[in-house]
């Protein structure tokens, strides 16, 4: 399973960066919004255009590079844990940071654009009038993978190295041991006489 573990992040962060680019939130086709602030509204004519208040534009905008660049973590990390580079352990403790940052930084902007009102047209907020989309959905279906996958290798990784540290224990136990007791003995000068 370590073998083709990788595949994981690797899909996950395409996830991610898929949920960027489609919108996080729609209303049949009449509105359609991107967590970085693009806006998609046919209703009076078509036409695209970026949220007017910049405190949301901005946070949206910062939360979508911030995905990217994790998701490209992901991405490069799993290419490099196929090729064998580094230790598991280094590499589960960074994909399970990596969805921790891209779950956080997504519920950020869903809030942040909960509070956002366009034009007077979303009063209570874009959640109480529009349907979530793969935007909204994808990048917490991407960190939760990410997430999971690293705690996995981090666990088994720490297994090995149980095994490893028992074994090695085991080879610097002595070797005349009771097989009764388990105990290490000497011979005694009678013993080794009554062998003889």
């Amino acid at each position: 399973m370590k073998r083709y573990i990788w595949a994981l992040p690797f899909c996950s962060a395409i996830i991610a960066i898929i949920g960027v680019l489609t919108p996080v939130a729609f209303y049949e086709n009449f509105y359609s919004f991107w967590m970085w602030g693009l806006i998609y509204n046919r209703f009076p004519s078509s036409k695209f255009e970026f949220m007017s208040e910049n405190v949301f534009f901005i946070t949206g905008l910062i939360v979508a590079i911030i995905i990217t660049v994790f998701a490209l973590v992901l991405i490069i990390t799993g290419y490099l844990y196929r090729q064998g580079y580094f230790s598991h352990r280094d590499f589960g403790k960074l994909w399970a940071i990596s969805g921790l940052v891209i779950l956080i930084s997504t519920i950020v902007s869903l809030v942040s654009l909960d509070y956002y009102t366009y034009e007077g047209s979303f009063p209570l907020g874009i959640w109480a009038y529009l349907n979530p989309g793969f935007g909204a959905m994808g990048p917490i279906i991407g960190s939760i993978i990410a997430i999971g996958t690293g705690i996995i290798l981090s666990v088994s990784e720490k297994e090995v190295r149980l095994k490893k540290k028992s074994k090695l224990i085991t080879a610097m136990a002595p070797k005349n041991l009771c097989p009764h007791c388990g105990r290490g003995h000497r011979r005694s000068g009678d013993a080794y006489r009554r062998q003889r």
